[in-house]
């Protein structure tokens, strides 16, 4: 909550405080006529318009009524009070010196509760128990302890910090303990599948890849490559080498080698089919799974297992260049 909000909520809250809005009851309105009231509550209020006018830019309207009453106590939610802590603190701030049953009965919730929430205010400052024999009382601080609260608070979070910032020498050496170790991530369906492919067309390292392409590729990633990767790898400044089965689908694809910094070999799709994707990109291999049925990617973090298929690699990209097909990429090496 920025300052300016903080200063307009306890400015309300003291007001409330001092003034009390059941001081304007039921039962005092009874005792006037409608002339009388309205001067009284100008009077009454007078004072404090231009606080009333400020808290007006959170409910729209007076704060004082239903709706101004639910944002105030919004606004107290957001300065760490739960929804029953603030009905009791607006409670307090209007009733003073009140035992739990009584603020359960006013607020139609369990005694309990009333006293759970009581309690937790007392804890963050706000209120005040007076014990008096087997009974404990209840009563509001000042508002000003909202501001006393938040200054706690911010100490606190200080504190955690520089616990923090002791702490990041010896959890960075921990860290850094697992890059030996194989990570591998898991990805499903159509989404899950997009989130791998950013993965590869965010790298900047060049890409290796065998690609299986299909006009039975769900709508939602034939979008997704049409409007976000093919754009991306276009802006992408690595270079790309990839292999495709020979048909038609994969021959529109090659066509936007040059547009998209690589070079792509064609194979025979009866003899050597390609029913997945993968891409080599750094120390990452993934592997995807294009299925409508059974969309599964994986990514696995290796240097090792990164090595391994990137040697399979330049062996099936040799093997390609033997067709007559790629003959015009026979000088290109990896």
């Amino acid at each position: 909550m920025c300052i300016n909000c903080q200063q307009r909520l306890v400015s309300f809250c003291n007001y409330v405080y001092n003034k009390g809005i059941q001081g304007l009851s039921h039962a005092h309105y009874a005792s006037h006529s409608p002339s009388t009231l309205s001067f009284k509550l100008c009077v009454a209020f007078a004072p404090h318009m231009h606080a009333l006018w400020q808290l007006n830019s959170y409910s729209g309207k007076n704060p004082y009524n239903t709706n101004g009453m639910i944002k105030i106590k919004s606004l107290l939610e957001e300065l760490g009070l739960s929804k029953n802590e603030s009905d009791v603190y607006m409670h307090l701030l209007v009733n003073k010196n009140l035992p739990a049953s009584q603020i359960g009965k006013s607020l139609k919730i369990p005694r309990s509760t009333a006293k759970y929430a009581c309690d937790q205010l007392v804890q963050k400052n706000i209120v005040l128990a007076v014990h008096s024999g087997a009974i404990t009382y209840y009563e509001a601080y000042a508002p000003n302890h909202l501001i006393t609260m938040l200054d706690a608070k911010r100490i606190e979070l200080e504190k955690s910090k520089s616990t923090i910032n002791s702490l990041l020498p010896f959890l960075n050496q921990l860290y850094g303990a697992t890059d030996q170790i194989v990570k591998m991530q898991t990805f499903s369906g159509e989404n899950g599948m997009i989130r791998m492919l950013e993965d590869v067309v965010n790298s900047k390292h060049t890409i290796y890849s065998a690609l299986y392409l299909s006009e039975n590729l769900s709508p939602k990633i034939k979008k997704y490559l049409k409007n976000h990767y093919i754009p991306k790898r276009k802006l992408h400044k690595a270079r790309a080498y990839s292999l495709f089965n020979d048909n038609n689908t994969t021959k529109k694809y090659q066509d936007l080698d040059e547009q998209m910094n690589r070079v792509s070999l064609l194979i025979p799709e009866d003899s050597y089919p390609l029913r997945i994707c993968y891409h080599i990109y750094g120390n990452k291999v993934s592997f995807t799974s294009y299925d409508k049925n059974n969309v599964n990617s994986v990514i696995i973090t290796d240097d090792h297992i990164a090595c391994m298929q990137m040697s399979m690699f330049k062996m099936a990209w040799q093997f390609a260049l033997t067709f007559e097909i790629n003959q015009k990429y026979k000088n290109i090496k990896l």
